[in-house]
């Protein structure tokens, strides 16, 4: 379900005020959390926006940055967002963190990511590989037949992975779509 969609000035906004059901959200969405130099009350909220769109970077499994390994992922987001080292070690933000995490995670989509990781520790060790390096008998370390034969597979897993990926659009799809009747989808449905 997509809970935060950017508007027409790309800035994050709520796309299901039901969100806030979750004590963990509404305690980021609290003015008293909020407060800061350039809104006192707290009630424009531009904490918990930055606080929200740091999770759909990071998180959310259809991140623009989700070719990114992890490290990079959170690293950028940390750097768009502007997120302060406090901010990040606030217990309310690591409590919204994994309440956020827990609630994107189906079966299909744990496998997708896992799959990503498994891609990139493949692709690091593809960049690391030498094919020239010998053993002390003067025989090759790697055997450039089995290295170019794992380059065939890694296509049939691209394709997988590709296959995985549609699967759990449709399913995100599916759920994002139920509506009663045949009533159109609104803005906020």
């Amino acid at each position: 379900m997509d809970f935060f969609i950017l508007d027409e000035n790309s800035n994050l906004i709520l796309n299901k005020i039901e969100i806030l059901l979750v004590p963990e959200f509404a305690a980021l969405w609290e003015p008293s959390h909020n407060k800061a130099p350039n809104d006192r009350q707290g009630y424009n909220r531009l904490k918990a926006y930055r606080e929200f769109k740091f999770l759909k970077l990071v998180v959310d499994w259809d991140s623009p940055y989700k070719t990114f390994t992890e490290q990079d992922r959170r690293n950028t987001s940390i750097e768009d967002c502007q997120m302060t080292s406090q901010e990040l070690n606030d217990p309310k933000f690591i409590a919204a963190y994994k309440k956020y995490e827990k609630m994107q995670i189906t079966p299909q989509v744990r496998l997708l990511k896992s799959s990503y990781r498994l891609l990139d520790e493949m692709s690091l060790y593809n960049e690391t590989v030498d094919l020239t390096e010998r053993k002390d008998d003067g025989s090759y370390v790697t055997d450039s037949k089995k290295a170019g034969s794992g380059l065939i597979d890694l296509s049939k897993i691209l394709a997988s992975l590709e296959s995985l990926e549609l699967v759990v659009k449709k399913q995100r799809d599916a759920n994002a779509k139920q509506v009663r009747g045949d009533v159109p989808l609104g803005t906020f449905d």
